[in-house]
């Protein structure tokens, strides 16, 4: 995900650039208005032990988007890892 790092880096302002990702299979839930009902993303956040979707993580050191696993959750959870 190279270039959607540089993409973003490019075209966003810097505190527009996410620092997570979320790719899902398909469309979450949606109220009548058309718009997305949140309440599970607020509940799973960014863990991927709560989610089936994919999740990414912005690393500025390598200049990429990596997959986001358990062990790179705790890091960033307890402090270890900024972005």
């Amino acid at each position: 995900m190279p270039e959607l790092y540089k993409f973003a880096k490019k075209e966003l302002q810097a505190a527009a650039v996410p620092a997570f990702l979320r790719i899902q299979k398909q469309y979450g839930e949606m109220t009548g208005t058309m718009k997305f009902m949140k309440k599970e993303y607020v509940e799973t956040g960014f863990n991927p032990d709560k989610t089936q979707d994919l999740l990414f993580f912005r690393d500025d050191a390598q200049g990429t988007y990596i997959p986001l696993d358990g062990s790179l959750f705790k890091n960033i959870a307890e402090g270890k890892m900024k972005f």
